[in-house]
């Protein structure tokens, strides 16, 4: 929600038939690969954002996950990366074997709430690739699995911001956010984009344009939603939940979703230390590439404004 919302365009992976997205193919990948209609019909109410093009798989003409034949076979072949493979081996076969299967596995991955490894580390990895090579930051949810920590601890922190969001509602009622409080949220993008693009400025006046457009956003959320538009139920008859976001911007290497993995699986099964072996970059010129970590808050922040 907090990209949707935050981000200018949002590019993410869109499962699809092997044989394309015709109606025929999208009918005999139904018939083939019943989870993947329960995923479309999971992901129908953000139908409004695809249309509008907030939402898209491919950017530059490259699809998100497009470069994700090229991170089956780096763990197939590289041997730095050989402790992935008990993880990988079966879903890399699988793709090969069956693309029926193979999207159906896919399609219950996305559904449920703990990911099989085999197909989110390498998924992940892809779209890491696919952010660095096109300049696009990756949002994920908050740090909570062991290769997610192993990955924390890879980056260096640029700034971290509590911000009012909506936390489920519509398609069109996220439309409508974005159209209503267009020039807060440009002023907050422009804000985040000048610190990604000066990471190593470590004045504090780099944060004032933040904080300045952190709180007229606030504001202006307060106020839209004393008029109603984050109240009730929205167009579907969903009720509308609003709450507070952490926003934790990191630089980060562009390879730490496969080193971060490595290290986690080298940590549950004794071999070596995950701290050692992802050991973290000491300079931001290190790093290719920026990840946000949105993590709902439970309680109301006590400043809206960020923090360095």
């Amino acid at each position: 929600m907090a990209a949707l919302v935050l981000g200018t365009r949002v590019v993410t992976l869109l499962p699809r038939p092997a044989a394309g997205v015709s109606r025929d193919a999208v009918f005999e990948a139904v018939r083939q690969s019943p989870r993947y209609l329960r995923l479309m019909e999971a992901w129908r109410w953000s139908t409004p954002l695809w249309r509008a093009g907030i939402v898209s798989a491919e950017f530059d003409g490259e699809a998100a996950c497009e470069r994700l034949d090229e991170v089956y076979a780096d763990i197939r072949e590289d041997e730095g990366l050989a402790d992935l493979r008990p993880l990988t081996r079966e879903v890399d076969a699988l793709r090969d074997r069956s693309a029926p299967k193979y999207l159906d596995a896919v399609s219950a991955d996305l559904l449920r709430g703990g990911p099989d490894p085999g197909i989110s580390i390498p998924i992940n990895a892809a779209l890491e690739r696919f952010s660095a090579r096109h300049a696009l930051v990756l949002a994920r949810g908050p740090v909570s699995s062991v290769a997610q920590r192993a990955e924390a601890r890879l980056g260096l922190k640029i700034f971290s911001i509590g911000l009012p969001m909506l936390l489920q509602t519509s398609g069109e009622r996220i439309l409508a956010l974005r159209e209503d409080l267009a020039e807060q949220l440009d002023a907050l993008r422009a804000a985040t984009a000048a610190l990604i693009k000066s990471p190593a400025d470590e004045s504090e006046l780099r944060m004032r344009p933040l904080q300045q457009a952190a709180a007229a956003y606030s504001a202006e959320f307060a106020a839209w939603t004393d008029a109603g538009f984050a109240r009730g139920d929205d167009e579907s008859g969903k009720r509308i939940v609003a709450g507070f976001i952490g926003l934790t911007c990191m630089s980060m290497p562009e390879d730490a979703v496969l080193r971060s993995s490595r290290a986690a699986v080298r940590s549950i099964t004794g071999f070596g230390q995950t701290r050692a072996a992802v050991a973290p970059a000491q300079r931001v010129s290190e790093l290719g590439r920026f990840t946000l970590i949105v993590r709902e808050m439970n309680v109301r922040p006590e400043s809206d404004v960020p923090r360095s």
